[in-house]
């Protein structure tokens, strides 16, 4: 699957704010190509592409420079790095820093695993409907494309374990239950003013085929602002700016700053948590002193390696 071009990603605010629009581009095409799925099995592709039309986080993941280096897993819809080992039957990533020859050797002990019927408490991925692959899909770049700021408790906490059971998902009540445990981690303030979660978890919880659930989490993701596209967001007169880059707390990782642990710049007497790499820098919360707590420092690589300590906090 190829990402479609950038386009703009600018929305303008809808009706009354009780209202859960439906998405816009639920257009007759992609109703059609909704109603084919349910006959063809082979429709998964083309349902992907329009979706990824129409879905505001994919079309922000498709302006990230770090798109081109991964790559989605066609069965279960999780993306991996280029460099990166996907392991086809369990559908597993393997750690960083895995050579080719461990994969190799991973894959031969896992198909004869198979072969001898030791696997066979594993989910049925490769039998999952299209729209329901499809959703599942949706939902992974949704959460891809929101910042940390943009959710409580902090992704390092919740999302491993969130992303495993999206990822072994077969069926549409864990998809629902993955898109409710979502959307509740986002803050309002990420989200129009015309967006109603009361109503839309409602509604969600009583969607009874896939199509009505794919419809709803659509409408979630347009509904978010994974930008900083609005000053105040939900008012007419905002004025846009340049499109948020992805936060990425694996590329902190590979500079040595592990997200979540505590960090010192001696000279300028801040002490912070790392969160991500965003824009090329090192995002660092600052948690003391208190008169600067919860503004962030950011550092180029050499900066951060010329200026940061790691540090012991209670917080």
């Amino acid at each position: 699957w190829v990402r479609p071009a950038a386009v703009d990603t600018a929305r303008q605010p809808g009706p009354g704010p009780a209202a859960v629009d439906p998405p816009r581009m639920s257009s007759s095409r992609l109703r059609r190509l909704i109603k084919q799925s349910l006959d063809d099995p082979n429709s998964y592709e083309a349902l992907l592409n329009a979706t990824a039309e129409a879905a505001s986080s994919m079309r922000m993941l498709a302006m990230s420079e770090d798109e081109r280096k991964y790559r989605r897993c066609p069965v279960c819809q999780e993306w991996h790095r280029e460099d990166e080992f996907h392991c086809p039957y369990t559908h597993e990533t393997l750690p960083e820093g895995t050579t080719k020859e461990q994969f190799d050797e991973h894959l031969k002990k896992t198909l004869k695993l198979k072969e001898e019927g030791k696997l066979a408490d594993l989910p049925a991925l490769d039998e999952v409907p299209p729209l329901l692959k499809v959703t599942k899909a949706l939902l992974f770049d949704i959460e891809a494309a929101l910042p940390l700021e943009a959710v409580t408790g902090g992704k390092a906490t919740w999302r491993p374990n969130w992303l495993k059971v999206l990822r072994n998902a077969t069926h549409l009540d864990e998809i629902k239950s993955n898109a409710l445990s979502l959307q509740a981690r986002i803050k309002d303030d990420w989200c129009l003013s015309t967006f109603n979660p009361k109503m839309w978890k409602t509604k969600l919880g009583a969607a009874a085929s896939t199509e009505d659930a794919y419809n709803l989490i659509l409408s979630l993701d347009q509904a978010i602002n994974f930008s900083d596209g609005y000053d105040n967001p939900g008012e007419g007169d905002t004025k846009a700016r340049p499109l948020r880059k992805m936060a990425r707390p694996e590329l902190a990782l590979k500079w040595g700053y592990k997200p979540g642990e505590f960090y010192t710049d001696k000279k300028l007497g801040i002490t912070g948590r790392a969160l991500h790499v965003q824009d090329g820098r090192l995002v660092i919360e600052i948690l003391h002193p208190s008169k600067t707590k919860g503004k962030m420092k950011r550092y180029t690589m050499s900066q951060a390696k010329q200026a940061l300590h790691e540090a012991k906090m209670d917080v």
